[in-house]
């Protein structure tokens, strides 16, 4: 029953500062949590191929520490559905030319973006609200891909202003 719309799942990824005794931040305000979480799962499959940080010697020549987002299972042409509401920051329309082939970014609350890599199609235009759950386009293995099988989900999650020490583009 893991189909879109009935989730067994819940995935949140929060910053907060470093509180009191009394639950107050060094300013002396409670601090507010963020309104940004997955609200659904992006494949109609639960598998991650590759995860974050693997395959070091790989990614070294991108200068990257590993494997900067994760990998979901997706067949070729199956939908590829957006975690959570926001608004489409960028479409890259081609297969070649970027090493995620044909991608969407969406910027989501609290400085937030997701990227959907390695499509087949895009169903959304740059500057369209997207709700979550919304087809934001098909997966493919398009770009750079690596790996069996190699239609997949590539996803990256950025926070904008913080970085991650051998991730240097947030």
């Amino acid at each position: 029953w893991n189909s879109r719309g009935h989730h067994s799942f819940h995935v949140i990824f929060q910053r907060t500062r470093k509180t009191s005794v009394d639950g107050e931040d060094g300013e002396g305000t409670k601090p507010t949590p963020p309104t940004f979480r997955f609200e659904t799962w992006p494949t109609e499959f639960r598998t991650i191929t590759q995860g974050f940080g693997n395959n070091p010697a790989y990614y070294a020549q991108f200068n990257l520490a590993g494997h900067e987002g994760i990998d979901i299972k997706a067949t070729q042409g199956s939908q590829i559905c957006c975690v959570a509401p926001g608004t489409v920051k960028l479409i890259y329309p081609s297969p070649t030319g970027h090493n995620y082939g044909i991608h969407v970014r969406v910027e989501h609350a609290d400085g937030y973006e997701t990227i959907y890599a390695h499509l087949q199609t895009v169903f959304v235009q740059e500057g369209q609200a997207v709700t979550a759950g919304a087809v934001l386009g098909l997966a493919d293995h398009t770009g750079n891909v690596i790996g069996d099988p190699a239609d997949h989900l590539h996803l990256t999650l950025k926070h904008r202003g913080e970085t991650l020490a051998g991730y240097p583009n947030n």
